[in-house]
């Protein structure tokens, strides 16, 4: 449609997709949002990013607790209750992020970004 999309633009991608649209790109950079406002790095964020490679949307919304703990065992709670903060009704109902809600200069916090009061292992 538009050719003319950014590179930026098209990694905040998800912020304006319902989770079950997302494609494994924009899974990934769901994922990398997250792993930088809870200052996961290093290996520990190469190995999470590596686990759900071939995971989308869809079949995020399927998985269970103990689907993402499989997939990472140390973090795989704090991605669910993440996650799951963006579907807050049963219908799945979702709201639009701000588009600035994964730059290192926002201040705020989106709720895409954290949903869940745990704090990251360190």
């Amino acid at each position: 449609m538009f050719d003319f999309i950014s590179a930026r633009d098209k990694k905040l991608r998800w912020t304006i997709l319902h989770p079950d649209h997302w494609t494994k790109n924009e899974v990934q950079d769901w994922l990398k949002c997250v792993l930088e406002k809870n200052k996961i790095t290093g290996n520990d964020k190469y190995a999470i990013l590596e686990a759900f490679d071939d995971v989308d949307g869809h079949q995020l919304i399927k998985m269970s607790a103990a689907n993402f703990k499989d997939l990472d065992m140390e973090y795989g709670e704090l991605l669910f209750k993440t996650f799951k903060g963006l579907l807050p009704s049963h219908d799945q109902q979702f709201t639009e992020p701000s588009p600035d809600s994964c730059e290192e200069s926002a201040g705020t916090s989106s709720k895409f970004a954290s949903g869940s009061s745990q704090k990251p292992h360190t």
